[in-house]
């Protein structure tokens, strides 16, 4: 599958305050989801697949799921994923 993986992602609030952990499991998911944006993994499915180690994949997770007020995107309060 293909994923356009634009470079503003490494100049984003993400990228800018961190953890690592979130902004490389962000990626991988964005790799892993379909085309549709939809990834339906647990994180021990998607350490697995990506070889990542499980604690540094949660670790993104938290991250990713929390509001993030410097987005451009309102949606979700600038949450990066919202579980299904």
């Amino acid at each position: 599958m293909y994923v356009k993986l634009f470079s503003s992602i490494y100049e984003g609030s993400l990228a800018q305050r961190g953890p690592w952990e979130a902004l490389v499991t962000f990626i991988h998911m964005l790799a892993l989801c379909d085309r549709t944006g939809m990834l339906d993994m647990t994180p021990d499915a998607i350490s697995r697949r990506t070889t990542m180690p499980l604690d540094i994949i949660k670790k993104g997770i938290v991250v990713l799921e929390q509001p993030d007020p410097d987005s451009r995107r309102p949606d979700e309060d600038g949450r990066r994923i919202v579980r299904l």
